[in-house]
């Protein structure tokens, strides 16, 4: 056949019947394999089956994704009062060194040698704190870079961690995090030990606000402000700030130990962190005024070459409430920071320490001051509920007593 023959017979209109029946035994095999699969007890099939084919190494990534995928709706189509459930369902969906999507937070759980210690630690931007970082434990590294403090659907997260602790078998669990994120590790710390009253809860909380409710328009840090003002544009956002937007009662469960991490220089962190105090409660202030005492911690007793090097990346990562709070940072400052700092444990000490800590006997008068602490907190929050809503301020300029050298 010659090629003008080819077109032309390819230029030939088809047979509408024969299309027609071709379309109608279609239609009748699809039926009688649905009737086939009834009659089996399976599930209809809407497609004819497929030829298996090797799976190569995309089919399988992307088998992984629809996993993932796949337990992210799960979790986001439950109910809203339903976390238990679904948090069981993230327990079950998490693996190592693959991160998680649950409403809104990221979870990301990287193994250790040492599979009985679990170590969450916090973070209010888009990565992880510490990523880089070297553990001798299981770390569970959860983002939440939508809303800051970890005030919103934070039960369904201390839920989600008591799953997966429960999943793999941790025996000692300690949850960090600095500045929002110290809130956080305070909030989500003391939802968990409600959760497991039987479990000894370890926070370590660097440079946090213990309250964030009532909001306090004096107040300089330009973040804080922002929040508010998030709130105050999101009816859900701004009920879970009057809910969980004070962390004091942390201090006043039985199976908690907090340490306050915090700048000693610096008037809005110390200020902060001494409200908070317990039986096993404790404070270690770091000398210096910047608002970044993991970053200082993290490089005590290191080289001098590491030293120059994280504080080139300290300071290209400054963030604005930083620049507010410690009123205007500097190479030799941090130097100096690092030096005056030597005599207290590094980051990973601490840290290493926190799995040994042991709960400390409350004194016999203890209870009535847990009493009369959680009556004013009740008679707080009725009192500002009735008041008039505050008009939330911009970003304030930095008071001349923030930072004392």
């Amino acid at each position: 056949m010659t090629s003008d023959q080819r077109a032309a017979s390819t230029a030939q209109p088809t047979d509408p019947d024969a299309a027609a029946t071709r379309r109608k035994t279609r239609i009748a095999r699809a039926q009688r394999r649905k009737e086939q699969m009834l009659a089996a007890g399976g599930a209809p099939s809407e497609t004819p089956p497929t030829r298996s084919v090797p799976a190569t190494d995309g089919d399988a990534r992307a088998q992984r994704r629809k996993r993932r995928a796949a337990a992210l709706a799960a979790a986001e189509a439950a109910a809203e009062g339903d976390y238990l459930s679904t948090s069981v369902q993230v327990a079950r969906a998490i693996r190592p060194n693959a991160s998680l999507s649950y409403f809104g937070f990221t979870l990301f759980l990287r193994p250790g040698a040492d599979s009985s210690r679990l170590l969450v630690i916090l973070s209010t931007k888009p990565g992880f704190a510490l990523f880089r970082a070297s553990f001798g434990h299981d770390v569970l590294f959860v983002s939440d870079a939508r809303v800051p403090y970890y005030v919103q659907r934070s039960s369904r997260l201390a839920t989600a961690i008591s799953r997966i602790a429960d999943r793999f078998g941790y025996e000692k669990i300690s949850i960090m995090g600095g500045s929002k994120a110290g809130f956080g590790a305070l909030l989500i710390g003391g939802l968990l030990a409600q959760l497991k009253p039987e479990r000894i809860i370890r926070i370590l909380a660097f440079q946090p606000r213990v309250y964030i409710w009532p909001y306090e328009p004096e107040r300089s840090v330009p973040g804080y402000h922002r929040a508010h003002a998030y709130a105050a544009a999101n009816p859900e956002r701004k009920e879970s700030m009057r809910r969980n937007g004070n962390a004091m009662f942390v201090a006043e469960l039985p199976n908690t130990i907090v340490k306050m991490i915090y700048s000693e220089h610096n008037v809005g962190d110390r200020a902060q962190s001494q409200l908070l105090t317990g039986p096993n409660v404790s404070h270690l202030p770091v000398p210096t005024a910047i608002h970044n005492a993991i970053a200082i911690l993290n490089y005590v007793g290191k080289s001098d070459d590491d030293v120059r090097r994280g504080i080139e990346r300290m300071l290209a990562s400054v963030t604005e409430d930083e620049q507010e709070m410690a009123g205007g940072i500097d190479a030799e400052t941090l130097r100096q920071d690092i030096r005056n700092a030597s005599h207290l444990p590094s980051l990973m000490q601490l840290i290493a320490e926190s799995f040994s800590w042991e709960l400390k006997p409350a004194p016999v008068w203890w209870p009535l001051a847990v009493n009369m602490r959680r009556a004013w907190r009740e008679a707080q929050h009725w009192y500002y509920a009735t008041r008039p809503e505050p008009t939330i301020r911009g970003a304030r300029k930095p008071r001349e007593d923030v930072a004392k050298s």
